[in-house]
């Protein structure tokens, strides 16, 4: 039996990140500058989710 991919509970663990820090962008009141680091947060974390995804991906090719 082959070993789960810890790159794959990474993938998921990042993926259930992003939609807390869209409801965080969204809420009212928020301070422009707390908007802008979960912004950034944001990007920082979807540019790892779909760069390992494409990784995993080529893995199984």
């Amino acid at each position: 039996m082959a070993e789960p991919d810890p790159r794959q509970a990474r993938l998921e663990e990042m993926r259930l990140r992003l939609p807390g820090l869209v409801r965080g962008i969204q809420e009212l009141g928020i301070t422009p500058e707390r908007k802008a680091e979960l912004a950034a947060e944001y990007e920082q974390v979807l540019g790892a989710v779909l760069a390992l995804g494409d990784e995993l991906d080529l893995g199984t090719e």
